[in-house]
C-alpha cells in the first residue's frame, strides 16, 4: 500500500509540471497506483484528497480539479473490482477493523480508563465508553484533516508533508492503531524532513516501532 501511495504521489506531483502526452501518462499512473492503494488500505484515501487540493490550487482552480480526481479514482475502483471478479465485498470489510479493541489506540485507552473508573464505582461502562471515545476520535480526525486541506489549497503545508500529517492524525484518532501503522506516517513525512530535529525524530520513531513490530511464523533456516 504503502508503495504504490508514494509512487502514485511522485508520478501525479510529476505531471503536474508537465504538458501534453506526458502529463497525461504520469497523472494517469499516479492516480491509478494511489487508487490501488487507497483499495488495499482505505487510508490511501487520504493521499487523493490531498493532491485533489494541491492540484486545484496549482493547475484547474477550485472544485472541477477535485471533481475530476474524484471521478478518475471512482472509474478506476470499479474497473478492479469488476475485472478482478472480486466484486464490492471489501466495502463492508472495512467496518471489521472497528471490532477489534486495539490498547495501542488513544480512543480505547481513554475508553479503557472510563471504564475502570466504572466498575470502581460498581458500573460497566466500558463498552458504552469506548464508543463515546471512538465518536469523539472521528470528530477531531476530521476537523484535523479539514484544517490540513485547507493549509495545503493555501500553500501553507506541502502535500507530501500534509499527507504524512493526516495520515498521522487518522492513525492517532483511530479506533485501531498496530504499531506499523504508525510508518505509514513516518515514510512521507521522512520525504519532507528537512531539519536535523525532524530526521532525529522520525528516526525515533521508526527504531521504536521496529523493536514493536516483532517477527511472527516459523524460524527462517540457517
Amino acid at each position: 500500500m504503502m508503495g504504490l501511495l508514494l509512487c502514485g504521489t511522485e508520478l501525479v506531483l510529476r505531471g503536474m509540471e508537465r504538458t501534453g502526452a506526458a502529463a497525461v501518462l504520469q497523472f494517469g499512473g499516479g492516480l491509478t497506483a494511489l487508487t490501488v492503494a487507497a483499495n488495499i488500505k482505505f487510508v490511501g484515501v487520504a493521499a487523493v484528497g490531498c493532491l485533489a487540493v494541491h492540484l486545484a490550487r496549482r493547475r484547474i482552480g477550485g472544485m472541477p480539479a477535485m471533481l475530476v480526481m474524484a471521478l478518475g479514482s471512482t472509474a478506476i475502483t470499479l474497473a478492479v473490482s469488476h475485472g478482478t471478479g472480486l466484486g464490492f465485498g471489501w466495502i463492508g470489510a472495512i467496518r471489521q477493523s472497528t471490532a477489534v479493541h486495539s490498547w495501542l489506540a488513544p480512543t480505547n485507552i481513554a475508553g479503557f480508563l472510563a471504564g475502570g473508573l466504572g466498575r470502581l464505582a460498581g458500573r460497566d461502562i466500558t463498552t458504552m465508553a469506548i464508543q463515546v471515545a471512538v465518536v469523539i476520535g472521528v470528530v477531531l480526525a476530521v476537523i484535523i484533516v479539514a484544517a490540513l486541506l485547507r493549509a495545503i489549497s493555501r500553500g501553507g503545508v506541502a502535500p507530501v508533508r500534509g499527507l504524512g500529517l493526516i495520515i498521522a492524525a487518522v492513525v492517532a484518532c483511530g479506533p485501531v492503531v498496530h504499531p506499523w501503522y504508525l510508518l505509514w506516517a513516518v515514510l512521507p513525512l521522512a520525504a519532507t524532513a528537512r531539519s536535523h530535529r525532524s530526521r532525529s525524530i522520525l528516526t525515533a520513531i521508526s527504531a521504536i516501532t521496529a523493536m514493536a513490530c516483532h517477527r511472527s511464523g516459523p524460524a527462517p533456516y540457517r
